[in-house]
């Protein structure tokens, strides 16, 4: 049987790649970068709405998602305080929405290795595997929008989806280490990314959608994305 931190890796760093792919060919037909970034905050909003919350709710409960969220608010908002981002001539900061996008994946993705590997250990067989597959895309196509829209080289891409599948693998090894479910702790930091990720969708993606075209139109976008997403997620 492959051990469970390998096919949390694999699984993770696939289905980001895919993300990535659709996200390069998404770039390749938009009508503006505007459009990326409201599909992007959409889909962002709609991975949360119909699968990371409820998921997490069954689990950790109101309190501890409350908490988390709320903490999560207030790393972002530490986060400004702390680090200052290049901006271009046009007073646009390119890189923070990428940056606190990868560091809220990779604060999410810990948790689920160690839920991985502390359950009972089952074969993985290839259905399962596709599965985990799949539901790694939409977190692949939400962090590679921007970094498409930036125009970040390939290489740069793939480092960025080893980052974020590298903890995956980690949290696996901890939680073999561990032998233990600890449910109100990954609760608390899958909510905590969760709150991070809403910021960065609602206070850096979808604001650029909108200086980037109309309200009307990002408003559009990022609606149908929702709805895209869920029905997707509903699908898998």
């Amino acid at each position: 049987m492959t051990p469970i931190w390998i096919t949390g890796f694999a699984t993770t760093f696939v289905g980001a790649g895919i993300g990535g792919l659709i996200s390069i060919l998404m770039n390749g037909y938009r009508r503006s970068t505007g459009t990326l970034y409201a599909a992007c905050a959409g889909a962002i909003l709609g991975m949360m709405g119909f699968e990371i919350v409820p998921e997490v709710l069954e689990y950790g409960g109101w309190a501890t998602v409350a908490a988390g969220f709320l903490a999560g608010l207030f790393l972002f908002w530490m986060i400004h305080l702390v680090f200052h981002f290049p901006t271009r001539p046009s007073g646009r900061k390119t890189d923070k929405p990428v940056f606190l996008l990868t560091l809220a994946i990779i604060i999410h993705n810990f948790p689920i290795g160690i839920m991985m590997a502390a359950g009972d250990p089952v074969e993985m067989s290839a259905s399962l595997m596709q599965t985990l597959v799949l539901h790694n895309v939409p977190e692949g196509m939400i962090l590679f929008m921007p970094l498409v829209a930036a125009g970040l080289k390939f290489v740069a891409m793939f480092m960025i989806t080893f980052l974020i599948a590298f903890p995956v693998g980690a949290g696996a090894v901890f939680g073999e280490m561990l032998g233990l479910q600890h449910e109100r702790l990954s609760a608390f930091l899958i909510s905590l990314s969760v709150g991070m990720i809403y910021r960065i969708a609602t206070k850096e993606i979808y604001p650029e959608a909108v200086r980037l075209s109309s309200n009307a139109y990002s408003l559009f976008v990022a609606v149908v994305s929702f709805l895209l997403m869920g029905l997707f997620l509903l699908w898998v």
